[in-house]
């Protein structure tokens, strides 16, 4: 059509998808179209079509905690609505988006971000751990937004928070064997390990320090299916 964006002619092939599998399935069928552009499902509602967002298809399967896992949409076009009475805690938990493999291999090389593999607290499934390579010790993930929808052996990329941010925890490490796994290579993660621990001098005057480094989860890198 005269005028039509792409991403305009995209939305009507959908529209037109959907306008065709309901006819040839007939009413015993219902088919929803599931879109977070306004004006897309504006258009396909005035077609005559069902169509929902994915925050209003996910609250009408009546599972709360699937809300968890649905992205703050990044476009602008929907804006999350209040979650809190459809959840039984009344914090809302509401994740980032991934960052694409491209900026998380370009952050890892620059050394933004650091990669390793997430093993969660087996006495708090709220706090997890990233052994990282690149500095030298396991970064501490806490909270479920923080953890950012990675499980237990995923290989994440993380971005240490600010200083004043990192405090102390008494929670237990549960020390695993660590398989091979395969990570972004030329980063500094993919350095070899040194068995060798190095320790401090007596007269060192580098000041120590005591707490552990924190962050959080900005993409992933490798799912771990097998868990």
């Amino acid at each position: 059509m005269v005028g039509e964006s792409s991403n305009d002619r995209n939305d009507r092939a959908i529209r037109v998808a959907a306008r065709w599998y309901q006819s040839h399935l007939g009413e015993s069928v219902k088919v929803l179209l599931i879109t977070n552009d306004r004006d897309n499902k504006r258009k396909a509602i005035e077609e005559g079509l069902n169509a929902e967002t994915v925050e209003s298809y996910v609250r009408s399967l009546a599972q709360p905690g699937l809300l968890d896992l649905v992205v703050v949409p990044t476009s602008g076009d929907v804006s999350m609505e209040d979650v809190d009475d459809h959840r039984p805690s009344k914090k809302k938990v509401i994740y980032n988006e991934h960052k694409p493999m491209s900026e998380i291999t370009s952050g890892l090389r620059c050394g933004i971000y650091h990669q390793g593999k997430l093993r969660v607290n087996r006495y708090n499934p709220f706090e997890a751990y990233v052994g990282s390579e690149s500095i030298g010790d396991e970064i501490v993930i806490r909270g479920r937004s923080n953890m950012n929808r990675a499980f237990d052996g995923d290989i994440v990329a993380v971005e240490l928070l600010p200083q004043d941010q990192w405090h102390e925890s008494k929670s237990f490490i549960a020390e695993e064997e660590e398989e091979d796994v395969h990570l972004v290579p030329n980063s500094a993660d993919d350095a070899p390990r040194n068995t060798n621990s190095t320790q401090s001098t007596v007269g060192s005057s580098a000041p120590s320090i005591s707490s552990r480094p924190v962050g959080r989860v900005m993409g992933i890198i490798k799912r771990n299916w097998n868990s």
